[in-house]
Formats: C-alpha cells, structure tokens, sequence
C-alpha cells in the first residue's frame, strides 16, 4: 500500500508540467465590437483561410532549417485556420470601415460581394528569432479574379517565446490585412 502511495504521488509530480494554450484574437469588450454595418453597396466575404497540412493541427510548430518541431505542449485554443480567418475579417473591418466585411455569405443569391481567399504556407516561429506569414491570396468580384498575389511578412521577436511569437504572428495578420486592402 505505501509503495502504491508513493508511485501515485510520484506520477502527479511527474505530470506537473502543464500545457499552455494559445488564443490568436484577444476577446473584445462590448465598447470595441463594431455595429453591423447597414450599407450593402461594398461587401467583403472572407473565405476560410486554408492552411499548409502541417500548421492544420492544434500544435505550435517551430522551424529550424529544414526541419519543423511540433511542441506538444504550447498548443492553440481553438483551431487555427477559423481564428486566421477571423483576425484577418477584424483587420479587415477596421481598415474598410465603409464596407461590409463578413466571414459568411450577406444573401446567398448575391454574387457583387468581393471574394477573399487566403491560402497560408508558413505561420511560425523560427530558429532565427524571427515570426513569418507566407501564402498567397486572391480578391474575386463573383467568378472574375481581381487579383492574385503572394506574401511573405516576417519580422524579428522581440522576446524568445511562444506568447511572443503568437502576439507577434497576430501583428504579421495586420500587416497582411493592411496589404490586401489596397486591392478592394
């Protein structure tokens, strides 16, 4: 019985180290949520973003030349690719504030909204010290193609760490905002 005691006591030693989980937007308060907007005349749909196969997980993935180490234990709260797309549709609405910026179809039947498709490849820290965002994205008015481009945004860390490099990686999301909106 006391060998029991022992060993269980020193599995929840063990165990002590627990994970941390990430949240890529800060929740709003009630003062910064922005009212719907009742003009239709500009809209913006903001696809889901798509992500590289190996950042479509719940892991923080770092790189270190060629090679990419997923930390088991620095994990995202919620998944990835919905909290892009949304801190990209937050940007989106500060910077267009004459537009109508949804993550989903106004009328179903309305195809005049623009269209923006991203698509990410990189979105992680690495051994340089450095944060990067790389992809592609596209801005469709119905089937026609507005405009196609590619990204790369990287930017030095200010301090060693995972929260650093997440605070960070929401500030490359800007950047990127920031850059296709002088496509709309």
């Amino acid at each position: 019985a006391l060998l029991g005691l022992i060993l269980a006591l020193a599995g929840c030693a063990s165990s002590s180290i627990g994970n941390s989980y990430y949240l890529l937007n800060a929740a709003q308060t009630a003062d910064e949520q922005q009212t719907p907007r009742i003009d239709n005349s500009n809209q913006l749909l903001i696809e889901p973003v798509v992500l590289a196969d190996f950042l479509n997980q719940k892991f923080l993935v770092m790189q270190k030349s060629n090679q990419l180490y997923v930390s088991e234990t620095h994990q995202w709260a919620e998944p990835l690719a919905g909290s892009i797309t949304q801190a990209i549709a937050e940007e989106l609405r500060t910077d267009l504030s004459d537009w109508r910026v949804s993550k989903s179809r106004l009328n179903p039947g309305d195809r005049s909204a623009y269209t923006l498709l991203v698509a990410i490849d990189q979105f992680h820290p690495n051994d340089k010290s450095q944060v990067s965002l790389k992809g592609s994205f596209q801005v469709r008015s119905g089937k026609d193609l507005v405009m196609e481009d590619h990204f790369f945004i990287s930017q030095a860390l200010k301090q060693d760490g995972f929260s650093q490099s997440v605070s960070q990686l929401r500030d490359l999301l800007s950047q990127l905002a920031t850059q296709t909106v002088s496509y709309t």
